[in-house]
């Protein structure tokens, strides 16, 4: 068995050589290995590879006399990979053979002529395996032109363009998406040039060569010197394209801005870092990306009173309520049937997203004096939404978030929204529709979260830090962006005895720059509203507007925009 990772492997060759092939594609579990062994900062498929290829524990296949590895240096980090693993017992225990392939940056006669070398240099290290050629023409055909096959195809389709995805993650898309998912990632469908008519007049060096210009033919990945041929891989019928890159890699990032700018469909960039651990965390992308398809979607996104069975919208009732369950306060509004804004609340979410949100409501409800018959919809939004089994209905805080600040000021575009685990920038159209979001994860750095942190460094409460830093005198930084790293630097300027405004301020500074950078790759444009419990910070929103270049709107209770957008959701059911 001979397991491989890039489209450029020669896997018709092995075909031909009598070997079969297996190409892994499964996220890891962590790196507690691979960690050991090379910089954690490294691409996160890298590290992954390094998890399989040195566990000795597992096997391709059942069976396998003996197991190989080819790898291609198609970037640095695999070149490191399988250095290390060249030295690892685990792998040389595994794999009876192993070796890398010097893959050329073009498919030029020159490059072609080179990779022709490498492949015959492994069909003479497989000297004792018989290389039959009728073999290679059969698998040569049967894989070729299979791109053309996609892009013909004229069935809905959610593209997944980018660097290569787990197959976890494929699955959740394929689960979650209302339309087929097509991957044409680096690591998704491979397709090579049909053979030359002329093959049975080729001497063998010449069909190698021959095969060796059909690899690096296929549609370029992003290493390679010219990918303008990427632009033409789409197929007909585009309904939205997901754009995937692993941590720490960069060559996919340059791509995913001209993408956004020409696809004419909505795009949703995900970032995985090749755990299993992602998925969760990707659900409130992958959740407002498929509200943009309400034409395809209600299949998928059964309400939960037809599901549950319990919950049905109460025809008399007069209230409709959104609940903002975030991960550390949540969040009530009860509006009317004309949308007016009746009552609000506000809880500490705590450790349970369902309490935190019955005790809201009952907040609520004792407000106006209500019942649950006076009641109508439920619509519940935020992380904590599929937890609460009273709602009947729920939305992502993208759309929700979007939805509310609309409704409040409609000449709004971009909503940045500090929460207390997340920060987001939402950009909207006229008609108050999400044109592209950017969401900040696995990290609490300029966040709500952050800063309550530094509150109790310095000692302060939170709402004191908040009206903090304005009367500052000089101009310190924190340079971390690292939440544990930057409470260090705290308490090394305590220790410098600097005033605790000044601290403050560059507090202030850092949470600002992260958001404004986040602006900026969301390609936002003003008027600019600020939402989330951050927006009551002043230094926060004056170091913000520095940096935009201009005011921020904000409203009365910036913290119940989302809840509110629910509440109006729920209107439309």
């Amino acid at each position: 068995m001979v397991t491989y990772i890039c489209k450029y492997t020669p896997v018709e060759l092995f075909e031909a050589m009598g070997l079969k092939t297996s190409m892994p594609n499964e996220e890891a579990v962590d790196f507690y290995k691979s960690d050991a062994l090379i910089h954690p900062s490294i691409c996160s498929h890298a590290k992954q590879l390094i998890e399989m290829l040195t566990d000795s524990g597992s096997k391709c296949c059942d069976g396998c006399e003996k197991e190989e590895i080819i790898l291609t240096n198609c970037c640095d980090s695999i070149r490191r990979v399988y250095d290390i693993c060249k030295l690892s017992n685990e792998h040389r225990k595994k794999y009876g053979y192993s070796t890398i392939l010097d893959l050329p940056h073009a498919d030029n006669d020159a490059c072609a002529g080179h990779y022709t070398g490498e492949l015959m240099r492994l069909i003479k290290e497989h000297r004792d395996t018989l290389f039959d050629r009728e073999k290679l023409l059969n698998a040569w055909s049967d894989n070729a032109d299979k791109w053309l096959k996609l892009i013909n195809d004229k069935t809905p389709a959610i593209v997944l363009l980018g660097a290569r995805a787990g197959d976890g993650l494929i699955a959740s898309l394929e689960t979650a998406l209302p339309y087929r998912v097509a991957d044409l990632t680096c690591g998704g469908l491979r397709s090579i040039t049909a053979p030359p008519e002329n093959s049975a007049d080729l001497s063998d060096e010449e069909l190698i060569k021959a095969y060796a210009k059909a690899l690096l033919s296929q549609v370029p990945c992003m290493r390679m010197e010219d990918v303008s041929a990427r632009k033409k891989m789409l197929p007909q019928n585009v309904k939205g394209i997901v754009y995937h890159t692993v941590r720490f890699c960069d060559y996919y990032s340059f791509e995913y801005e001209d993408v956004v700018k020409t696809a004419g469909v909505p795009v949703l960039k995900l970032e995985s870092d090749y755990t299993a651990q992602s998925s969760g965390q990707l659900s409130t992308r992958i959740g407002a990306f498929l509200e943009n398809f309400e034409d395809g979607s209600d299949e998928k996104r059964a309400t939960k009173s037809e599901t549950d069975g319990d919950n049905k919208v109460n025809e008399n009732g007069k209230y409709y309520i959104g609940i903002d369950s975030g991960s550390t306060t949540t969040n009530v509004v009860a509006t009317d049937r004309d949308g007016n804004i009746m009552a609000s609340g506000i809880v500490r979410t705590g450790v349970g997203a369902a309490k935190a949100a019955r005790e809201a409501l009952d907040d609520v409800k004792s407000q106006l004096g209500i019942s649950d018959d006076d009641i109508r919809l439920v619509m519940a939004t935020g992380y904590g939404r599929d937890f609460i089994s009273f709602a009947d209905d729920t939305r992502t805080e993208i759309s929700c978030h979007a939805k509310g600040a609309h409704a409040l000021s409609p000449k709004i575009r971009t909503i940045i929204d500090i929460g207390g685990q997340d920060s987001k920038v939402i950009c909207l159209d006229e008609s108050g529709m999400v044109k592209n979001f950017i969401m900040n994860d696995k990290c609490a750095a300029g966040t709500g979260r952050f800063l309550e942190m530094m509150a109790a460094t310095l000692q302060m409460s939170l709402d004191d830090i908040g009206s903090k830093g304005l009367d500052f005198k000089k101009e310190l930084t924190i340079s971390s962006v690292c939440t544990v790293f930057a409470e260090s630097e705290v308490v090394s300027l305590i220790a410098q005895n600097e005033s605790v405004d000044d601290i403050i301020h560059a507090l202030n500074k850092s949470v600002a720059s992260k958001i404004t950078a986040m602006a900026g790759r969301a390609r936002s444009e003003g008027p600019f509203m600020m939402t989330g419990g951050v927006a009551r910070n002043a230094g926060v929103r004056t170091e913000i507007e520095k940096r935009l270049g201009e005011k921020l709107i904000v409203p009365k209770a910036p913290d119940l925009a989302g809840a509110l957008g629910a509440a109006l959701f729920a209107m439309e059911i």
